[in-house]
């Protein structure tokens, strides 16, 4: 169970960006509760794993045996970082949608890229080794 939070923790936001950004070509309002509810459902899977799975590894392998393998693990320090990146990315994600209320040129590039950062900085928390590491980084 908890490989299959720590799957959905690293690589969720970096689907919901891929979501919020067509759902922002359509209704705008829509996009930025999609975007607010994957930020806070993604901070709340960070306190699951902290709380629940510490002590959880992953492997996932990609097609071949070469450079589209990930190793992750939740240990102390790597939940620590999950929670307050979630964290941290929460508040901003609120405080965003204030600051771009007069701006509307490219808000649904802004939310894309925004999400695509937090999946990969959480893939750099969890990372468990080198190339992972590599790799979201």
């Amino acid at each position: 169970m908890g490989e299959i939070v720590l799957a959905i923790v690293i690589f969720w936001p970096m689907l919901a960006a891929v979501i919020g950004y067509v759902l922002g070509r359509k209704d705008e309002r829509a996009r930025d509760t999609f975007v607010l509810a994957a930020v806070a459902f993604t901070f709340g899977l960070s306190l699951l794993l902290a709380f629940f799975f510490s002590g959880t590894e992953l492997c996932l392998s990609g097609v071949g045996s070469g450079a589209l393998v990930f190793h992750f693990r939740i240990d102390g320090f790597r939940a620590l970082y999950g929670c307050v990146t979630g964290f941290l990315w929460l508040v901003t994600t609120i405080f965003s949608r204030e600051y771009f209320a007069h701006s509307q040129n490219n808000r649904s590039r802004y939310w894309l890229f925004n999400l695509l950062t937090l999946g990969a900085a959480m893939g750099v928390f969890f990372s468990a080794d080198l190339r992972t590491t590599f790799i979201f980084l």
